[in-house]
């Protein structure tokens, strides 16, 4: 989704639930008044934001063969395969039970002979490279042949392509051409028998290397030493689509990256499946967007235990990068990253679950957070660093995370509203000392361990808290040490009320429960009514926790002395 369609959906919301916030968007008749009903009208506004993140997911259809489309309003469509192949060339494998006759017969020992072949045959406009059922043990890389508008297509996991043993190959290389599709085929990168070479980035499933237009879809990669399918150095317009990925040594399940001045963009990687990354050497994520990629979509992928985090965006110029709709299950750190030099990463509508530490990490700027479920979090749920400034956090749910629901850790210019946060291991919503400019509105923060929202640090200036819903929280609902903070309006801390006292004949002073949540810093005094005596002067001290004391210069006489009073925190 495009950054004017969330801004669209943004301030909708915002439009919506302020209907339920009196004080925030508007000015209140009475600002002291907040009924128990309007948080309850808000918490089903928020229920109804997640129901349409459902929404959203059901809207996202597969059409089989050639043709991808996510079809939801303002999203980028995965571009179709309209391109056409010319005549196709079969290539049998030697153990084959296919009966029709291949016009190329691989060999046992050395079927990349017979591939490269077929593929070098190919005329100028394009042809179809249809590999047969069996087993293709390669002793070269396939690459492609300065053809364009191949397709090499297989029988899907029926159709075996295995690097031979002691290679330390690519099994493919589609480099500098246009218009290739790579489907329906099985690949085994042999990493056991493998050895390894001096560049421990060279065994790839599949690598398309300053490539445009092209795609690989519904294909089968596992036991690579680096990564089951790389792209790299200026590709453009590459989709991967469908595919199933495992076990990688040493790199990741999918990795994308370019070079200063030679961007990787335009870059679709929808609906695979990808578990195992880094799984007996030094770690690796399921998908890590790196160095100077633009405009990559990353869209309903299933994503399982990455050894580093699951699903990172890092490096410098790596930006506009959408993680919408993606189910990721357990990592060994966080299950999505963005690094502190990536920027303008949508993170939306994912299911997130079992992460070894936090369930999002943002580090770099302009991050948009809208949607996501996230559970059992063995650190916390979303965490924004000192460089994750200007980020928007919206409408997620988050449940049983060990420590902090939402930790904005000296972040500046954050929004948090319309999140709903149960049960966290300590606080709800925590800022650290230097968070600066940060509104916490319309959230719902429920069962936390110690304070529903907790303020750090007199550092930490003008935070706006309120329109919260906070409920059974064990240390309170509130715990304010920031500086210029605007606290109102949150059911579970009452920071106005209206309060009545009498002072009494022959007495010059009356202690009055304020029923505030905690100390008032104001009260405005109002005499209600007429006194026997002239009382002079009035005034209010002596607040604490529970009480403040209306103070009179003279005895009002047997009338008393009937008070109005506004105690408030501000």
């Amino acid at each position: 989704m495009n950054k004017k369609t969330w801004g669209v959906l943004i301030v909708a919301f915002l439009a919506l639930i302020g209907l339920s916030m009196p004080g925030y968007f508007e000015t209140p008749q009475e600002p002291f008044y907040q009924p128990a009903d309007e948080i309850e009208v808000l918490a089903g506004e928020v229920l109804a934001w997640t129901e349409y993140t459902e929404f959203l997911r059901d809207e996202v259809r597969e059409l089989q063969g050639d043709m991808y489309e996510v079809n939801a309003p303002g999203r980028r469509i995965v571009r179709a395969d309209k391109n056409y192949y010319g005549a196709t060339f079969l290539v049998t494998a030697a153990n084959s039970t296919d009966q029709r006759a291949g016009q190329y017969r691989a060999s046992a020992t050395a079927a990349n002979v017979a591939i490269q072949a077929a593929i070098d045959a190919a005329p100028s406009q394009g042809a179809t490279v249809q590999l047969s059922e069996g087993d293709f043990l390669l002793a070269a890389v396939i690459g492609d042949g300065g053809k364009n508008n191949i397709r090499l297509t297989g029988s899907g996991n029926s159709t075996r392509i295995k690097v031979a043993d002691g290679l330390f190959i690519n099994a493919i290389e589609i480099k500098g051409q246009t218009g290739w599709v790579i489907s329906n085929l099985a690949i085994d990168g042999n990493r056991a028998n493998q050895s390894i070479g001096n560049d421990t980035l060279s065994q790839n499933g599949v690598l398309f290397k300053t490539t445009t237009n092209s795609r690989i879809e519904n294909t089968y990669i596992s036991d690579t030493f680096y990564s089951n399918i790389r792209v790299v150095d200026g590709a453009v317009g590459i989709d991967i689509v469908g595919n199933t990925l495992s076990r990688t040594s040493n790199g990741d399940n999918i990795s994308v990256r370019g070079t200063a001045g030679n961007n990787t963009s335009n870059i679709n990687i929808v609906g695979n499946r990808a578990s195992d990354p880094g799984y007996t050497d030094w770690g690796g994520f399921t998908i890590e967007i790196s160095s100077y990629t633009t405009d990559v979509l990353i869209e309903n992928n299933e994503l399982n235990r990455g050894d580093l985090s699951n699903l990172t965006v890092h490096n410098a110029g790596a930006s506009r990068v959408s993680i919408i709709g993606n189910l990721i299950d357990g990592a060994d750190n966080n299950c999505i990253e963005v690094g502190p030099l990536a920027a303008e990463v949508v993170i939306a509508n994912n299911i997130i679950v079992n992460p070894t530490e936090q369930g999002i990490r943002v580090q770099g700027p302009l991050a948009t957070i809208i949607g996501n479920y996230i559970e059992d979090t063995t650190e916390n749920g979303i965490v924004l660093t000192s460089t994750a400034n200007h980020a928007t956090v919206m409408g997620n749910v988050i449940g049983n995370t060990t420590a902090r629901g939402i930790f904005i850790n000296a972040a500046d210019d954050v929004t948090v509203i319309g999140n709903v946060i149960q049960t966290p291991g300590t606080v709800g919503i925590e800022l650290a000392a230097a968070s600066d400019d940060i509104v916490i509105t319309g959230n719902i923060v429920e069962g936390a361990g110690t304070w529903g929202i907790k303020v750090n640090g007199a550092t930490s200036d003008r935070t706006i808290i309120q329109g919260n819903a906070l409920r059974n929280n064990s240390s309170g609902a509130v715990s304010n040490a920031g500086t210029a903070s605007i606290i109102r309006d949150n059911q579970g801390y009452i920071t106005e009320n209206w309060v009545t006292g009498n002072v009494t004949n022959g007495t010059l002073d009356l202690a009055v429960l304020h029923g505030l949540a905690t100390t008032p810093t104001h009260v405005d005094l109002t005499l209600a009514g007429n006194t026997t005596n002239d009382i002079g002067t009035f005034w209010w001290d002596g607040g604490n926790t529970t009480h403040f004391v209306i103070n009179v210069e003279n005895d009002p006489g047997t009338a008393g002395a009937l008070f109005n009073a506004v105690p408030v925190i501000r």
